[in-house]
């Protein structure tokens, strides 16, 4: 058995068609029109004494976390990878399809896209397997600042969506560079930042992959085609673009800063020693903020079928609409006694040698990607959120008693209840255990 390291990349372009549901803005109106920059699948594979990780980086809000078995099924079966050594980040893109299960205020899910997603990325597996070579792998970490926290302070000591520039930002841009063995040619980048991709906004109706986007064009620009760059998507539930940038010239200068930073950490990145390759994927039951009384989602239910029944513009109409379904749907499960108390979330954690990747099926917040840095084992971590799928925000306890949307109604889009306050820790700590257990070396390998 070859004791070196191997690599293998691959990039495929999942584009959809126009006419095809866009997601991530309730008040967006229609389908896509057209496409202003296409969307990739990117995956890296590495392999090292039999055991085989794959890495995907898609161009997409996140993918349906209720499929995600079926996903991992159809590319263990077709690559022999298994489920649990196969890590899909979403960069969490606001401009790509409806490929994940939204309330239908965001607009229509698209199911038959969602499930063609399995074979899809299975091909893109293949497709890296078929490409692995020896390797040599090496990191550094920058920072870049393109984003701000957005809890911003209002009236009453509550929070609201804006610019909170005193409040954490977490600026680390890691950086994992993957080098041919063969002739020292550059093969492939990885780099990772916390940051919402919304800047084209509600109003574009374009697919693109938004700033992650631009960010990988312009390194594939001048470092050439042939090296394959991945944006992996951070920690970054409380962090967007600053509010007075959204428009295209933003999106090219946000990804032309990080692409910048990439390029230039890349150039002083230092040998990670690979002597393991190892994976963990494990659920995690989580508590659910306990559910009103049915009396008090009905009244909900009523304001907001009087407030469809009033608006004049059909985006809001839909909205008040989707609010008013989601809160019958709550009134009727608290009063046959089924509303959800806890909701269970896949916590993935991957070692690449001296190199650590966590994942969160979730949007957590960036003191939470942070904090499990900290508590770290392992030389080098990255942390990533919107892995595997997302089953909401993640919020630290801290910012419960502010409200915002992120805790009050963010549940209602996904259509469920709130995670508990005391539930962040828990993933920290889960987080935590998982990588002292595969520093130990006790978990994950063949």
């Amino acid at each position: 058995m070859s004791q070196s390291l191997n690599a293998g990349v691959s990039i495929l372009d999942i584009t959809p068609p126009p006419g095809v549901w866009m997601t991530g803005f309730a008040h967006r109106d229609g389908p896509a029109e057209g496409v202003l920059d296409p969307l990739f699948a990117r995956t890296l594979v590495l392999e090292h004494k039999g055991v085989q990780l794959a890495i995907l980086s898609l161009d997409l809000i996140q993918i349906e976390h209720s499929l995600l078995e079926e996903i991992r099924s159809e590319i263990e079966t077709r690559t022999g990878i298994a489920g649990d050594r196969i890590l899909i980040n979403a960069t969490h893109n606001h401009s790509g399809p409806a490929v994940c299960r939204f309330h239908h205020a965001m607009g229509p899910f698209e199911k038959q896209r969602a499930r063609d997603l399995g074979p899809i990325l299975a091909r893109a597996v293949e497709a890296a397997l078929h490409s692995l070579e020896e390797a040599d792998l090496s990191f550094a970490e920058g920072t870049a600042k393109i984003g701000v926290n957005r809890r911003q302070p209002g009236p009453g000591g509550t929070v609201q969506m804006g610019a909170a520039p005193n409040r954490p930002y977490d600026p680390a841009v890691p950086v994992l560079r993957v080098d041919s063995r063969a002739n020292g040619g550059l093969r492939a980048l990885l780099f990772a930042h916390a940051c919402h991709p919304v800047i084209l906004g509600a109003a574009n109706r374009l697919f693109s992959a938004d700033f992650p986007g631009a960010a990988c064009r312009t390194i594939s620009r001048s470092l050439g085609e042939h090296v394959v760059p991945f944006f992996l998507q951070g920690c970054g539930g409380n962090i967007n673009p600053p509010p007075d940038e959204r428009s295209r010239d933003a999106v090219g200068k946000t990804g032309q800063t990080l692409a910048d930073e990439v390029r230039r950490v890349a150039a002083r990145a230092a040998p990670v020693k690979v002597s393991r390759l190892a994976a963990i994927s494990e659920y995690l039951s989580l508590p659910l903020i306990p559910p009103e009384t049915p009396e008090q989602y009905e009244r909900e239910a009523i304001r907001f079928r009087d407030e469809a029944g009033h608006g004049d513009k059909p985006a809001r109409a839909r909205i008040a609409r989707g609010r008013a379904e989601w809160a019958g749907q709550m009134a009727r499960l608290t009063r046959e006694k089924r509303a959800p108390r806890h909701r269970p979330m896949v916590l993935q954690a991957l070692q690449i040698g001296e190199l650590a990747i966590v994942g969160i099926q979730a949007e957590p917040f960036v003191e939470t990607g942070m904090a499990i840095r900290r508590l770290s084992p392992f030389t080098h971590t990255i942390t990533l959120g919107y892995t595997n799928g997302c089953l909401g925000y993640l919020p630290i306890a801290e910012a419960y008693p502010e409200g915002g949307y992120e805790v009050i109604d963010s549940a209602r889009f996904y259509d469920t209840l709130m995670f508990a306050p005391e539930a962040e820790a828990m993933v920290v700590k889960k987080s935590t255990e998982l990588l002292s257990r595969l520093h130990a070396g006790d978990a994950g390998t063949a």
